[in-house]
């Protein structure tokens, strides 16, 4: 009698150090990665070093929580040593600085580039002369607290800046292929010489973010007035977000129009300043981060998603920090909400101007104003730019797509 042989999985190496309990753009796009290829692939997932039971139990892959948050070449000892071991048929990294593990074995190795890697690249330690001993709990702790207390100006992110970007360079140049999560990453890219470069931008689940059937019914379970114009935010409270600027506006605007609501869902270094700026202000309200079936509601609720995002050089790094995309848009647009941003470094591959949303000049008050304007007066304008906007979530951006997109390219290798 024949028996059918049973498939072994493939193993493949994800390098994710971005991945809960903290929680955020990167981390999202990790589990969703997990959860999928976990079914195709014998994963092992590769993430920073933390205490004891604070990553969630791994269910259908193996965790690895080995990573320094300090040494570069540390990091790629681990990982060579773990290869020798398993074997992985490729290699994928949530950033691009894993390139250079094909200078020692041959293996493919994909990446995926949200910008601020190349532009901020966080190794802070990149040689390889006292990597163990750089990587240490003791030294890690330290220089956590040490960044966190006294980084202003920044002079623990100068140290080894030069050499953290030739590393960065050289990573890219040897990297097989990179997903850019917008046109303004792969335009960072380019600069480099890897041709191989997909731009990719999303990431949504649109049976979650989805348009509302009734607006007036979702107010009411929320608690917000029927008769407000509701402008929406959700956001990291840090300054590229331009939240400031927002509310200096919205103040303005709320003395002409007195039906004008502002929601602004998050946190961040900046609350404590957002909360004493807008405290005697009645139409604007600051929730803390909400569940994302509860932000959903919040978006459908609401009339217009605004982001004030811009550039943000440090003075004494020259490095920039940038919206290189931007999931909330999408995930408002998903709502069937129409968006109002800034023209702002990856903005420009989640939104087309007329079609889906707005654009305004960075940090300008009057084109804000009348850009505003338009869409306070114009319901039908709002409409379509919500409609046109839920079509490309659900066609371009939701997770399957993402992941279908992904799957093409694994299965070259």
């Amino acid at each position: 009698m024949q028996t059918k042989s049973l498939q072994v999985k493939e193993t493949v190496f994800f390098i994710l150090p971005e991945f809960p309990p903290s929680f955020g753009g990167m981390q999202a796009h990790a589990v969703k990665m997990v959860e999928y290829f976990k079914r195709h692939y014998n994963l092992v997932v590769f993430v920073y070093k933390t205490k004891k039971g604070e990553y969630p139990e791994p269910e259908g892959y193996t965790l690895k929580p080995v990573l320094s948050r300090l040494s570069y070449y540390y990091n790629v000892e681990v990982i060579l040593k773990e290869a020798k071991k398993y074997n992985p048929k490729f290699i994928y990294s949530s950033t691009v600085f894993y390139g250079l593990l094909k200078h020692y074995i041959d293996i493919p190795v994909i990446a995926r580039s949200i910008g601020n890697d190349i532009l901020r690249p966080w190794l802070f330690y990149p040689f390889k002369l006292g990597r163990s001993i750089i990587s240490s709990d003791l030294l890690e702790d330290v220089f956590i607290f040490l960044k966190s207390s006294i980084d202003k100006p920044p002079y623990l992110s100068m140290l080894f800046q030069k050499y953290r970007k030739f590393l960065v360079a050289e990573s890219i140049k040897k990297t097989d292929i990179i997903f850019a999560n917008s046109d303004f990453t792969y335009s960072l890219i380019e600069q480099y010489k890897n041709d191989n470069v997909f731009v990719l931008p999303g990431g949504v689940d649109t049976n979650i973010f989805y348009p509302a059937d009734s607006k007036e019914q979702i107010r009411e379970k929320l608690n917000l007035p029927k008769d407000k114009f509701i402008l929406i935010n959700a956001c990291r409270f840090v300054e590229k977000k331009g939240l400031m600027f927002l509310l200096e506006n919205v103040k303005q605007l709320t003395d002409i129009y007195d039906d004008l609501m502002l929601l602004l869902i998050g946190d961040g270094p900046q609350r404590k300043k957002l909360l004493n700026y807008s405290k005697d202000i009645n139409n604007i309200i600051i929730l803390p981060p909400q569940p994302k079936e509860i932000l959903a509601d919040y978006y459908r609720a609401s009339d217009v998603f605004v982001s004030t995002s811009y550039v943000v050089e440090n003075p004494a790094t020259k490095e920039k920090d940038v919206e290189t995309m931007g999931r909330s848009l999408c995930e408002a647009n998903a709502c069937g909400l129409p968006l109002l941003s800034s023209k702002t470094g990856g903005t420009t591959s989640v939104i087309t101007h007329n079609y889906n949303g707005l654009f305004f000049e960075e940090l300008n008050s009057y084109d804000f104003t009348q850009k505003f304007k338009l869409l306070y007066r114009n319901d039908n304008l709002r409409k379509r730019l919500g409609h046109n906007g839920s079509k490309v979530a659900a066609t371009k951006w939701d997770w399957s797509y993402i992941m279908r997109r992904h799957e093409e390219v694994f299965s070259e290798f």
